[in-house]
Order: structure tokens, then C-alpha cells, then sequence
């Protein structure tokens, strides 16, 4: 567990169980919210997938087009091929491309 989500893991737990019920009450508190939080990313794969396949089926009906790719691959994809580019060079850029002239002085 990274350190973003033991806080987050933290600020659900009740300061006055904690008295009560002490460690055991912590872990488990923790080991509930990940187990909610992996549910809810199964769910939101499965909706996905299942939209993903209507959508799928209408468009061969229809001679029309559709994604090939899962919304993960494409993350994956963007992870993989990682930015080349420095801070300042992105910055001057996305600047030039909304007209803003970089001065340095």
C-alpha cells in the first residue's frame, strides 16, 4: 500500500473506535476500504467492457466504427512511451500554441 492511499486509509477511521478497538480495528478498517475500492474498480471494468461491446455490435450492424482498444491499454500505451520533453520545453509549447511570446530575462 503507497503512502497516498494508507492516508486516505486513515482519514476514514473513527478516532473514538480507535480507543475502543485499537490496532485490530485500524487494519481492518483499511482492509475494508481496499476491498470496496477493488469492487468498485471490477464494477467500473465490467460496465466498461459491456458498453464497450454494445457499442460494438451496433457499429458491425451498422457498417460504422468502433474503439479496438480497452481504456487501460491506451493508459498503459501513454505510460509506456513516457514523456521525452522537459518542463520548459512543454511549457513553451502549450504558451506558443495559445499565442503567448516567452520572454526571458
Amino acid at each position: 500500500m503507497g503512502p497516498e492511499r494508507y492516508f486516505h486509509c486513515c482519514q476514514l477511521i473513527d478516532l473514538g473506535k480507535l480507543e475502543l478497538f485499537g490496532r485490530g480495528y485500524v487494519a481492518a478498517r483499511c482492509l475494508d476500504v481496499l476491498e470496496r475500492e477493488r469492487e468498485e474498480r471490477l464494477y467500473r471494468a465490467y460496465v466498461t467492457d459491456a458498453l464497450s461491446l454494445i457499442a460494438e455490435n451496433s457499429a458491425r450492424a451498422c457498417g460504422g466504427r468502433y474503439l479496438t482498444q480497452r481504456w487501460r491499454e491506451l493508459l498503459r500505451q501513454g505510460e509506456a512511451a513516457g514523456e521525452t520533453r522537459s518542463a520548459e520545453e512543454i511549457a513553451q509549447e502549450t504558451l506558443g500554441r495559445a499565442g503567448v511570446v516567452w520572454v526571458e530575462n
